[in-house]
């Protein structure tokens, strides 16, 4: 027999009942884009891509004096529309929007940095 251990039990004068099991078999893996508890696992591991991304921007822009305030400052993300893959990330650091990146991702799955700048983001 393979690894599955087959047993059998049968109640008086009805059909056999098979159960198929394994302890050694790990749990089947989660098919890219699946959910698993709760979580997508394709939009978890986008999320980190995203969020290294950014903090690497944020790093290198934050050496300029004018784009420092970043280092601490709060952001968040919104996808720009349906089918874009672009999106704005807006900085904010007391209530109060302290800048802008806007980020697409090319035909290669590639994160860019669009255009940044100060203050609102104005389309």
């Amino acid at each position: 027999m393979s690894r599955y251990a087959m047993y059998a039990a049968a109640a008086a004068g009805s059909l056999a009942l098979m159960l198929f099991a394994s302890a050694a078999a790990p749990p089947p893996a989660a098919a890219p884009g699946s959910v698993t508890a709760g979580v997508p696992q394709r939009a978890s591991a986008f999320s980190e891509r995203f969020a290294q991304a950014v903090e690497g921007w944020v790093a290198e822009l934050a050496q300029q004096q004018a784009y420092a305030s970043w280092r601490h400052a709060a952001w968040r993300r919104e996808p720009l529309g349906p089918g874009q893959h672009g999106w704005i990330v807006l900085f904010s650091e007391r209530n109060r929007t302290i800048g802008y990146m806007v980020v697409s991702e090319d035909d290669s799955g590639r994160l860019q940095l669009s255009e940044y700048g100060q203050g609102e983001y104005l389309p």
